[in-house]
This record gives C-alpha cells, sequence and structure tokens, in this order.
C-alpha cells in the first residue's frame, strides 16, 4: 500500500472518531457546553497561528548534530545547517548554489526553509496541544464559567439543547479536523503542480489530492489555511528600503516545479562524453528556458535570484571561482525585463549562439556574429533594456575570456603581461576589425565608452597602432566587466596542468 493511500486512511479514521466524540458530547451535554467546547478549537487555531513563527523557528534550530547527519559531505548541527548545505552544493564547488547564496534575501529564504517544513507538523501538534490545555480548564472551571455567563445554577440539558449541541458538536468536529489537517492539505496545494516529478512526493500527492476526505475539507478552503499557516511560520522581510515582505510557502510551488525540470532533463548530472556544463544544457534547451523564466513571473525571491541564475546560465562556473558578471549587479527586475530576456534568446536560440555559448565555441561565435544579420538584431533587442544588454554582454565577455585564457595557456608566459598581450595586436588584425560589416553592432553591445571613442577616431591610413591608446581601451573594458588579468593568468594555468596530467 502506497504512502499516501496510508495517510488518506489515517485522515478517515480520524474524522471518524473526532466527529462521533464531539457529536455524542455536544448532544449528552447540551447547547452551553458544546459551545464552550466549540470556543476551545477557536482559541486553540488562534493560537497555533499567532504563534507560528516563534514555534516553527524554534524546532528547526534545534541541535541534531547527535544524529551524525551529513549533508553534501559535511557535518550539520541543525535543520538551517542542512539546507544551507543542500542548497550550496547544488552545481558544485563553484555552481549555482554558492551564487545564490551570496544573495541576502534568498540566503535568508534558505535559512528560513527548515522552518517552512517544521510547520508543517508543528501546527497540528501545537493545535492539538492548545486545545487540551484549554479543555482542562474548562473541565475544571466550565461550571463557574457558564454560572458567570448565565447568572443561574447549571440545568439538565432539555432535548432541543441536545439537539443543538449535536450540531455545534458537528461543526466543530468539521473545524477541528480541518485545522488538524490544514498543513498536510497546503503542502498537496503547494506542490500540485510540481509534485509529479519529485519521487514519493507525486504519488502522495496525487493519492492524498484525489480523496474525498482531501476534496471536501479544501473546498471550505482548508487547503488555503494551511498555505496561510505556513507562510506566516516562514515568511521574512528583505533588506534595503524597498523591502518586501516574501511569504515562502507561496514561492515553493514554483521552485520546486523549477528544480523538478532542471533535475529532470539531466541539468545536475555530468555524463561522459557530454560537452555541454549543466549552465550549457539549460542554454541549449528552450523548452527549459522558456518555462523556468515563466515560472519565475510574479515571484519576488526567484526574480531575487534571477540575475545568478541568468549570470550562471551565461557564463557557467570557473575554476578558480564564480566569473564576474554584469547581471549579478543588476536589481529589482520586473516581468517586463523578464520578457526582454526571452526575446533575447529566442534570437540568440533561433540563430544557433544559444547552442555556441553552451559549447563554449568561439569559432562558432564569432561566425554568428559575422552573419550579417544576428548581430543587429541583438543590438536592437538589448537598446533599451538594461537586463538584456547584460546578459548579452555577459555572453561576449564569457567567451572573450575563454579566448584570452586560451591562448595565455598556449604561451610560454609566466605571469599576465598586458603590454605583451596588446603588442599581439598588428594594425592589419584592427584593420579588420574596423572594416568589418558587423563592427557597429558588436560594439554596441560591448557598450565601452572608450572602445566607442577609438572606433570613432580610428585612422584606417595611419602606418601603425597608437598601442598606449588601445591599451587604454583594453584596461577599461577589463575594468568594465571586473576582468582580473591575474586571475585569467590562473585559468590558463590550471588549463595547462590538466594538460600535462592527461
Amino acid at each position: 500500500m502506497s504512502i499516501g493511500k496510508i495517510i488518506v486512511i489515517a485522515l478517515v479514521a480520524v474524522s471518524a472518531i473526532v466527529f462521533a466524540v464531539r457529536m455524542i458530547y455536544g448532544y449528552r451535554k447540551g447547547m452551553a457546553k458544546a459551545i464552550m467546547s466549540f470556543v476551545c478549537v477557536l482559541l486553540a487555531a488562534l493560537l497555533t497561528f499567532l504563534l507560528a513563527s516563534p514555534l516553527s523557528n524554534l524546532v528547526s534550530n534545534i541541535n541534531i548534530s547527535g544524529f551524525g547527519l551529513e549533508v553534501d559531505g559535511k557535518q550539520v548541527a541543525t535543520a538551517e545547517e542542512a539546507a544551507i548545505y543542500a542548497v550550496e552544493g547544488l552545481g558544485g564547488e563553484n555552481g549555482l548554489g554558492k551564487e545564490l547564496m551570496k544573495n541576502e534575501s534568498i540566503a535568508a529564504g534558505v535559512k528560513k526553509a527548515p522552518s517552512l517544513v517544521a510547520s508543517v507538523i508543528v501546527g497540528p501538534l501545537f493545535f492539538l496541544l492548545a486545545y487540551l490545555v484549554l479543555r482542562l480548564i474548562t473541565v475544571f472551571a466550565g461550571d463557574a464559567i457558564l454560572r458567570l455567563i448565565t447568572r443561574k445554577p447549571e440545568q439538565k440539558p432539555n432535548s432541543t439543547s441536545k439537539f443543538v449541541g449535536l450540531g455545534v458538536g458537528f461543526v466543530s468536529a468539521f473545524i477541528f479536523c480541518g485545522v488538524l489537517f490544514m498543513t498536510v492539505l497546503g503542502v498537496v496545494s503547494i506542490t500540485k503542480d510540481s509534485a509529479a516529478d519529485v519521487p514519493v512526493l507525486g504519488e502522495v500527492a496525487a493519492d492524498l489530492g484525489g480523496s474525498a476526505v482531501a476534496k471536501v475539507y479544501s473546498a471550505f478552503g482548508f487547503d488555503s489555511l494551511g498555505r496561510s499557516y505556513m507562510n506566516a511560520a516562514s515568511s521574512y522581510v528583505t533588506e534595503g528600503e524597498n523591502g518586501k515582505t516574501v511569504h515562502l510557502a507561496d514561492e515553493l510551488s514554483s521552485a520546486v516545479r523549477i528544480y523538478s525540470e532542471l533535475n529532470t532533463r539531466g541539468v545536475f548530472e555530468n555524463k561522459e562524453g557530454e560537452t555541454a556544463s549543466g549552465a550549457g544544457k539549460i542554454l541549449s534547451d528552450p523548452e527549459l528556458v522558456y518555462s523556468v523564466t515563466d515560472a519565475v513571473k510574479g515571484s519576488d525571491l526567484l526574480k531575487e535570484a534571477l540575475p545568478t541564475a541568468a549570470k550562471y546560465m551565461m557564463t557557467g562556473p570557473s575554476e578558480n571561482g564564480a566569473k564576474s558578471s554584469a547581471v549579478s549587479k543588476i536589481e529589482n527586475i520586473t516581468d517586463e525585463d523578464i520578457d526582454d530576456l526571452v526575446a533575447v534568446y529566442g534570437i540568440m536560440d533561433e540563430s544557433g549562439l544559444a547552442k555556441a555559448i553552451a559549447e563554449n565555441d568561439s569559432e562558432k561565435l564569432r561566425e554568428i556574429l559575422s552573419d550579417g544579420d544576428t548581430a543587429d538584431k541583438l543590438a536592437g533587442a538589448v537598446k533599451d533594456s538594461e537586463v538584456a544588454k547584460a546578459v548579452v554582454t555577459d555572453a561576449v565577455n564569457d567567451t572573450l575570456t575563454d579566448r584570452i585564457v586560451k591562448s595565455l595557456a598556449e604561451s610560454d608566459w609566466e605571469g599576465f603581461d598586458l603590454d605583451k598581450l596588446i603588442s599581439q595586436f598588428d594594425k592589419s588584425t584592427l584593420d579588420d576589425l574596423y572594416d568589418h560589416p558587423e563592427q557597429t553592432a558588436v560594439t554596441a553591445l560591448i557598450g565601452n565608452e572608450k572602445l566607442n571613442e577609438f572606433i570613432k577616431n580610428y585612422d584606417r591610413s595611419a602606418e601603425d597602432v597608437d598601442r598606449a591608446e588601445l591599451k587604454a581601451v583594453v584596461e577599461s573594458i577589463m575594468e568594465q566587466y571586473g576582468i582580473d588579468g591575474d586571475e585569467l593568468y590562473e585559468q590558463a594555468q590550471a588549463l595547462r596542468d590538466a594538460a600535462t596530467r592527461s
């Protein structure tokens, strides 16, 4: 029997017991005591919501080091640490996870994630505990409370009182079970669009979500109530002047769907013989790109992650740490920005540029940008969008950087020497670049003022190149994109070492 069916049977059994007990109690004790018991249910539910956040935080930070649990090869002391290590491990040592955790809002969300998970169990348990405490109070003080309200001695319930008490017991039982089941129903609601891609969770969601008991309680909004409770347990406010309240439960469905799609398509796997990296697999899969960007819309937290994810998608990880990126410096991503990115990606995919970048094929990249059409389309697409411009310039920058690294790896240099690099540019090479039909479009994509000035004042008839001026242009471009010569040389040395070992 599946886990989902076991849960359904348990819910039905609990419901039957609760309805029987509360309706019998209401009938035997009458309307007054049934209402008092009903009030206890409502007060317990209210306390559960009021204390949602501190309770879940307390549980998620309990020391669990005694269990000897490891995540990504590291010992964990708390559930919060486990969440941090799990996310940091995505994509390897210098992968997407490490990059995402550099964002304060995302890091705060990851730290809050255990509170979200804990709330699924903590909510119902605290509700039960709070209700039992309140009921104990009414058992010992119920008669006194009733006399205080009615100012009459307790009377034996008549037939009308008994039947009203029966009805109150039914309503009380329904609400009691709804609050008890709300977080389970909330999980099904959150994951219903993506659970099928996640082992076990898909089966549970299918069995539970399709059951009559879940449909009835969900029809009365207890799934939404559970979602609200989990939001209350895990929400937080982002930093900065324009800080927003992030409701982590509302972010979960899109995040799970994105992760399941990436995992299903093998983005996190490195199979033997594959030329594309994890980022390359994303870039070369249009259906995946469009699905991910669509999921990001309407999600504050995923929009925070988009610059880093887009940067990683375009440039990938570096052997010596994350490569610099213009995209990662952009803030306040909007739905319009995402539409701009999709438009740019459409051009890159149609032209084959996305595949060339994914496979680090610099020759193919140059060929495509020189086809007389692609560069102009890209320049037009990014003209009015800083986000789109940053994505394209990151792509160009990454390819140029890789080209320099490979040249350094093949040289006999013992360190990065910009003057020596500049000396390798001869006049005929620069003339060819200057006369190239796509020079204007490529220059627009790079968007460097000194380069624009250099092109504007370039003397085609001069005998040689003004290397001091050219050096100033190269230095400006390196500063614009945060390119560090020593880091490039370290990457080149890593290539040399790898070639020597092989």
